[in-house]
């Protein structure tokens, strides 16, 4: 499979949005609440802050002990709304374990002008029913590429294994409304895929997606992400499927840079949205 640089589509991307924002004199300024201090957090938030330079815009990290309490954790999500001089909020996740069952709540906090995650349950819903705000940056990241590699999509059959929140439902929905026939399933099945198109797979084991599972021509975009011996895998074999003709947008450089320009892109966007506010 020839493999997609998601990487080199991303600095396109970021290229484009800093040559518009230095034209028309825009600074977008991306606000990043980050409870605790997770090593992993940290890495996302510091290649966030790296885009959001690349773009002509800035980042304020509002760092909160991860003991705190529910009630100050709004508090601080309210503080940042009311903030004019913020475009755009995000809550960096996973949240510490006592405020994870919250998770929801908090999200809903994030105003609904400034969420350029797309994870407020408003914006979600809208997603179904209506127009969003914004929609989420791994669905947007998918659906660049989609809309790169494959040709008219009516007809042309999807598979999406997985059932997040921020990927594999959204991204459902943006495909059926593309006129693909969209099929979700929880858990990886070789045999479920053989007439499939494109293939999303989020869920599953590293390396679990083979060469014999494929058929000829397929799109298929790795969302896995695995830490084994020093090096990250996504779920497809590499070395597995390389033979087979297609595409793969694999694991590393693939979802991530793409995801991030897709958040830069929203963030753009809300810095025009949100001059008023």
């Amino acid at each position: 499979m020839e493999l997609i640089s998601g990487t080199k589509i991303a600095e396109e991307i970021k290229a484009g949005l800093g040559e518009k924002n230095l034209s028309q004199g825009i600074r977008p300024k991306l606000a990043v609440i980050l409870v605790g201090d997770d090593k992993e957090s940290m890495i996302y938030i510091g290649l966030k802050e790296k885009a959001a330079r690349s773009i002509s815009g800035e980042t304020s990290i509002i760092q909160l002990p991860a003991h705190i309490t529910k009630e100050d954790l709004l508090t601080e999500i309210t503080k940042v709304n009311n903030d004019q001089g913020i475009h755009g909020i995000i809550i960096q996740l996973p949240l510490p374990e006592h405020l994870s069952s919250y998770q929801d709540e908090f999200l809903k906090a994030v105003n609904e002008e400034k969420d350029v995650d797309g994870f407020n349950p408003t914006n979600r819903g809208k997603l179904v029913g209506g127009e969003p705000q914004y929609i989420s940056c791994a669905a947007l990241a998918c659906m660049e590429v989609i809309e790169r590699y494959t040709e008219l999509p009516y007809g042309k059959n999807a598979i999406l294994v997985g059932d997040s929140f921020d990927l594999i439902l959204p991204l459902s929905i943006l495909m059926i409304r593309h006129g693909f026939n969209v099929q979700v399933i929880s858990e990886y099945k070789p045999e479920w895929i053989q007439n499939a198109d494109i293939l999303v797979v989020e869920k599953g084991s590293a390396k679990m997606v083979k060469g014999e599972h494929l058929r000829e021509g397929m799109l298929v975009i790795d969302a896995g992400f695995h830490w084994e011996n020093g090096k990250t895998h996504g779920n497809v074999d590499k070395d597995s499927v390389s033979g087979v003709s297609g595409y793969l947008l694999p694991v590393p450089g693939g979802t991530g840079p793409l995801l991030i320009a897709k958040l830069m892109e929203n963030l753009c966007r809300a810095s025009i949205l949100n001059r008023s506010i």
